[in-house]
Protein backbone atom coordinates (compact mmCIF):
# COMPACT_ATOMS: atom_id res chain seq x y z
CA UNK A 1 0.00 0.00 0.00
CA UNK A 2 2.94 2.34 0.62
CA UNK A 3 4.61 2.00 -2.83
CA UNK A 4 1.38 2.40 -4.87
CA UNK A 5 0.34 5.49 -2.91
CA UNK A 6 3.73 7.13 -3.39
CA UNK A 7 3.83 6.45 -7.16
CA UNK A 8 0.54 8.23 -8.02
CA UNK A 9 1.47 11.15 -5.78
CA UNK A 10 4.68 11.81 -7.71
CA UNK A 11 3.11 12.07 -11.20
CA UNK A 12 0.17 14.05 -9.83
CA UNK A 13 2.45 16.73 -8.35
CA UNK A 14 4.61 16.85 -11.48
CA UNK A 15 1.56 17.20 -13.73
CA UNK A 16 0.13 19.98 -11.56
CA UNK A 17 3.43 21.86 -11.69
CA UNK A 18 3.57 21.67 -15.49
CA UNK A 19 -0.01 22.92 -15.84
CA UNK A 20 0.60 25.77 -13.40
CA UNK A 21 3.85 26.75 -15.11
CA UNK A 22 2.20 26.80 -18.55
CA UNK A 23 -0.73 28.87 -17.21
CA UNK A 24 1.60 31.36 -15.52
CA UNK A 25 3.88 31.58 -18.55
CA UNK A 26 1.01 32.44 -20.93
CA UNK A 27 -0.10 35.62 -19.10
CA UNK A 28 3.52 36.56 -18.44
CA UNK A 29 4.39 36.65 -22.16
CA UNK A 30 1.74 39.29 -23.09
CA UNK A 31 2.35 41.19 -19.84
CA UNK A 32 6.06 41.49 -20.66
CA UNK A 33 5.34 42.61 -24.23
CA UNK A 34 2.94 45.29 -22.93
CA UNK A 35 5.49 46.49 -20.37
CA UNK A 36 8.14 46.86 -23.09
CA UNK A 37 5.69 48.65 -25.38
CA UNK A 38 4.76 51.09 -22.62
CA UNK A 39 8.42 51.86 -21.93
Amino acid sequence: MAPPMKQPLVPVQKKHGVIRRASERRPMAPARALAEFVQ
